[in-house]
């Protein structure tokens, strides 16, 4: 009996990591041209959730600032949609840009490791 619990705890937690580590965004989430991506994040805060991680708040300003809040960690800076990328230029973090595809009314985004997760409005 203790043993098929182990197995089912197993297959649960496997089933959400796998489901929490995409490394690829849904099969039909389109790339945006720059005036429908700015238009989709400014004056918009997201919230970006996987397992193991603590969640993502990224606040898009109207203005170009963005606000970043994980946990701990927090930073701000300047953002810019290029086609099919946001680029921020955070004091903390650097110089970044990271893919994002759309898929019905839901963006994904692409972290620098690679995984994909969708943004959350808030």
């Amino acid at each position: 009996m203790r043993f098929i619990a182990l197995l089912s705890l197993l297959a649960c937690s496997t089933a959400v990591l796998a489901q929490s580590a995409t490394k690829e965004f849904p099969a039909d989430a389109q790339t945006l041209p720059v005036d429908e991506l700015k238009q989709s994040l400014s004056g918009k805060v997201f919230m970006l959730n996987w397992v193991g991680a603590p969640a993502w708040r990224m606040e898009f300003k109207d203005d170009g600032y963005i606000f970043f809040n994980a946990g701990a960690a927090n930073g701000s800076g300047t953002w810019r949609a290029e086609s099919g990328k946001v680029c921020t230029d955070m004091r903390a973090f650097g110089n970044n840009c990271n893919e994002l595809r759309k898929s019905g009314e839901v963006l994904y985004y692409k972290r620098l490791s690679g995984e994909v997760i969708a943004m959350t409005p808030k």
